[in-house]
């Protein structure tokens, strides 16, 4: 094998549309046995000595149980992460016909500690694949008064299938945008 990949290296070859096809020397016909145990095998003796020392319904109570802790300790988690904020932002758009509300960003401080500024700007609306969203086109700016730090603000609202064609006819028509600025709970401040 190695005399023919040194001589393929060495000699020009012609550039083919074909495979090449080594074969190597059969040195042993005997193969070693790998000393591998499968994981049935490993999961039935670990199943036999967990029924010895305690019952079959035992571990499948104690797996539900480990489970639904689990799942507990998630939905804890994700309600922490969302207590963490002060302030919610949210945006709504309306017309005579429809309303369109939806979230705009978390803050972590009060709304006090925040200066919200809104620029007049045209807002515009483009697809994404089967959505489209509304560019806001950077119309509102939020900074910390303390430190003096711009809050990142998302600068595309996505709208769902079923609001696309109420919202495309609301843009055309006249509409009122509403910065709407809640605490934790969700009560409106401003």
């Amino acid at each position: 094998m190695r005399l023919k990949a040194i001589s393929m290296l060495l000699l020009g070859v012609k550039i083919v549309k074909a495979d090449f096809i080594f074969s190597h020397p059969i040195t042993s016909t005997t193969t070693a046995k790998p000393n591998l145990m499968s994981a049935k095998i490993i999961w039935q003796t670990v199943k036999d000595a967990l029924t010895d020392f305690i019952g079959l319904e035992t571990v499948i109570i104690l797996i539900l149980i480990l489970l639904v802790i689990g799942l507990i300790l998630k939905i804890y988690r994700t309600k922490k992460e969302i207590l963490n904020c002060q302030t919610k932002l949210y945006i709504y758009f309306e017309c005579s016909t429809f309303t369109l509300k939806k979230h705009l960003i978390y803050l972590t401080c009060s709304s006090n500690y925040y200066k919200i500024g809104i620029k007049n700007r045209m807002l515009t609306i483009k697809n994404f694949i089967l959505f489209k969203y509304i560019q806001l086109n950077d119309c509102i700016n939020i900074t910390n008064r303390l430190t003096k730090i711009y809050m990142a603000v998302p600068d595309k609202i996505y709208v769902f299938p079923p609001e696309i064609r109420p919202t495309v006819l609301m843009l055309a028509k006249q509409f009122h945008p509403l910065l709407i600025i809640a605490d934790r709970e969700g009560n409106h401040q401003d």
